[in-house]
């Protein structure tokens, strides 16, 4: 009975849109057209969801059905569009189906079309003086922001990142979607590491920092990293096998962390080039990047990749116990940490210390076993406990 309420629904919805296509001026002919239209695709869809839980029989023929409904729709909003070339409203409403559709070439051609209309008649700035009703100024505010997204993300999605660029920097839009800009500096600037335009990369991932900077979001604060850490690959991409610039390096990875003090991993990155900077022999390194792994930790004190991470590095400038006194501070809060009983265990086996080295790898076994990524180092463990005459 459903079916048949929605399918009188659906013929009386279809009529009158057919006798107000059939008079009236081409504007309400054309909206005559894109109401059928919508009522067809969406009836579409309806059969295309009873198909999923129909046999096989009845599912072939409810898909024909929906693919000929489909086709209709498409074609009567074509004709809505070539009806009235003014008509805002069809622009829109067909280029949300095009692309949900997966059409997106068509899709963005009705999109520019609507939103060439949009700034040929009503173009922001939306002031009180020039709309001073809400409703109106809400509406055109929001008809402006909607076709600007659709053209940014359609672009996106077509991976055309400088053309989707040019809509996320909008200056009316960005005040609205604030975390578009950078998000689309950072995918341009991705894009282009991948064509060896290095420079130009490192340019827009300055501009994804800088916009992104007052982002109070985690989208925000996640964009601030990422545009670090691909100024990292871009300078190295840049320098090849030469040596690269290690200060412009730390400069990105201390502005991500200006925006959100908290990242362990915005700290992990800079003390590890850091590190690596002054291994190279430049100045004053070595151990900037002790420090940095001491305000990571003194903001992250549960971070289990920081302890570890800096233990690892205290264990190789050969403080041994400032290393191992890390690991173990894991294991106070984390008793069940494989990869620190590891840790512990390779650098007391180093020490000669072999009963600690073998509790640790014991310890390690315990807690590994029903890793499957662990499974070649527990063999060895197992292995090397079981010479010693320990039972595992």
């Amino acid at each position: 009975m459903k079916d048949n309420r929605n399918s009188l629904f659906m013929a009386i919805a279809l009529c009158t849109a057919f006798f107000a296509y059939s008079c009236g001026t081409p504007t309400e002919r054309s909206n005559a057209l894109v109401q059928s239209a919508t009522l067809e695709i969406v009836e579409a869809q309806n059969l295309t969801q009873q198909a999923e839980n129909a046999d096989e029989g009845k599912a072939k023929t409810l898909l024909a059905q929906a693919e000929a409904l489909k086709e209709k729709g498409l074609k009567h909003f074509d004709e809505a569009v070539v009806l009235d070339s003014t008509n805002i409203n069809a622009y829109w409403n067909y280029g949300i189906v095009l692309q949900g559709f997966g059409y997106l070439e068509e899709a963005l051609a009705n999109f520019e079309k609507g939103f060439g209309l949009v700034v040929s008649t009503n173009p922001p700035p939306y002031g009180v003086d020039k709309y001073p009703d809400t409703a109106v100024r809400d509406s055109l505010k929001n008809q402006y922001n909607g076709f600007v997204l659709q053209l940014y993300t359609t672009y996106k999605n077509l991976k055309q990142y400088e053309k989707a660029l040019k809509y996320a920097s909008d200056p009316f839009f960005r005040n609205f979607y604030p975390s578009k800009y950078p998000e689309a500096a950072l995918a341009f600037g991705y894009n282009l590491i991948g064509q060896k335009k290095f420079a130009e990369a490192i340019d827009q991932f300055k501009i994804a920092q800088e916009a992104a900077k007052d982002a109070r979001t985690n989208e925000g604060r996640q964009t601030v990293y990422s545009a670090a850490f691909y100024t990292e690959q871009a300078i190295r991409g840049m320098a090849g096998k030469d040596t690269p610039d290690y200060l412009a390096i730390v400069e990105a990875y201390e502005k991500a962390i200006q925006v959100d003090g908290e990242n362990p991993e915005s700290y992990s990155r800079l003390a590890t080039v850091c590190d690596e900077a002054g291994e190279k022999g430049v100045k004053g390194m070595d151990a900037k990047a002790i420090e940095v792994y001491k305000t990571a930790i003194e903001k992250n004190p549960k971070s289990e990749m920081l302890r570890s991470n800096f233990g690892m590095l205290l264990v190789n400038k050969g403080k041994v116990q400032d290393g191992i006194g890390q690991w173990k501070e894991i294991l106070t809060f984390n008793p069940n940490s494989a990869d620190t009983y590891q840790n512990l265990a390779v650098v007391h086996d180093r020490m000669e210390k072999t009963g600690e080295a073998n509790n640790y790898y014991k310890k390690f076994v315990e807690t590994a076993k029903n890793d499957p990524s662990k499974a070649g180092d527990v063999k060895a463990a197992i292995e090397r406990l079981q010479k010693a005459g320990i039972k595992i």
